[in-house]
């Protein structure tokens, strides 16, 4: 007969059985051990933050303060600038104009490769020496610092962003660009903007930038609702009179939309031999066009200086001059010159 083999353990000396002992001697003597510290779901489902809600009032004195107060700071510290706005690399990228590369007051009579050179040197200092050059485009603005802070300062500040902030934008297409690339409801909300289009007609043939194009890119204005300030700066050359009496529809429907200013700059015609009386017919309309609405043009001083001259080549160089109605109750223009490198 065979006896009954007793139950067989592990031996003292492997893993398993100093695994299993470490385990019991925790579930024995171990019972009042603290629990794990609950984890962060700040940037979790909206569901889940319920349970982690906060008063602001714990963490920042700012926020403690009410909805009415923090508005006004944010309107004072976001709103009231000129944002420019140009793309680079393929990206949509945005400066401040400010000290750095704008001038108030300032007249800007022409523009080709003299006129932007000097702007370029008076606005920006001694360094920028030649128009051909490529110098380090300006840093960019620290505007969204403040709603990049914490979700509820970024749902109370960013319509401030677009709605109390001028938008200078500096190439053909920015307008459209802008549209494609925020939000619809943000786009809306805009409500002053300021236009720099380049134009290149030589003898009569459309480089560049046409009035028929200039109308479509404008087709975004159409929607704004609350369109308050608008201004157009028109770089030339420009040498058929029929550019200009299409921008007469152009002038006159903004002209009634926008709710406080509009105004626009526009070339003189380059003269042509033989086609002096076109160069009165312009001047007529546009001196027209100055009892009605703001419209400006470079002084008269002669032919080359007073008409914008092709340069031959894009520089990178925005020079141009933005137009605003004075805040004082006059109806007289405030004119800024800015001068910007856009790569």
């Amino acid at each position: 007969m065979y006896r009954r083999a007793k139950r067989w353990h592990w031996p003292k000396w492997t893993r398993v059985f100093r695994h299993r002992a470490s385990r019991a001697y925790i579930k024995e003597h171990c019972h009042d051990l603290e629990q794990p510290p609950p984890q962060d779901r700040r940037f979790s489902t909206q569901f889940e933050q319920a349970d982690t809600a906060f008063s602001p009032g714990h963490s920042s004195r700012l926020l403690a303060l009410p909805p009415e107060v923090r508005m006004i700071i944010w309107e004072f510290t976001l709103g009231g600038r000129r944002l420019a706005l140009f793309r680079d690399h393929g990206r949509l990228m945005h400066r401040t104009l400010d000290s750095t590369n704008s001038e108030m007051p300032g007249e800007l009579f022409s523009i080709n490769q003299k006129s932007v050179l000097s702007v370029a040197r008076r606005v920006g200092g001694q360094g920028w020496l030649r128009v051909r050059a490529k110098p380090q485009p300006p840093a960019p603005s620290q505007i969204l610092a403040l709603p990049r802070t914490c979700r509820l300062i970024y749902q109370e500040t960013i319509s401030l962003l677009y709605s109390k902030n001028t938008f200078v934008l500096l190439q053909n297409n920015t307008l459209l660009d802008l549209c494609y690339t925020i939000l619809p409801h943000r786009f809306l909300s805009i409500r002053s903007v300021h236009i720099h289009w380049q134009f290149r007609e030589v003898k009569g043939r459309v480089l560049l930038g046409g009035v028929g194009e200039l109308g479509k890119s404008l087709q975004p204005l159409y929607r704004l609702p609350n369109l308050e300030n608008l201004s157009i700066f028109l770089q030339g050359p420009l040498a058929d009179q029929l550019s200009y009496y299409l921008l007469s529809d152009i002038f006159r429907y903004f002209h009634e939309k926008t709710d406080k200013s509009f105004a626009a700059r526009v070339p003189w015609p380059i003269p042509l031999a033989g086609r002096d009386w076109e160069v009165d017919n312009v001047s007529w309309l546009v001196e027209k066009w100055a009892k009605e609405m703001h419209i400006v043009q470079p002084p008269c001083r002669n032919e080359v200086e007073r008409a914008d001259r092709d340069t031959g080549f894009d520089t990178g160089w925005r020079v141009g001059t933005l137009l605003s109605v004075s805040q004082d109750g006059h109806h007289e223009l405030e004119t800024t010159n800015y001068a910007i490198y856009t790569p």
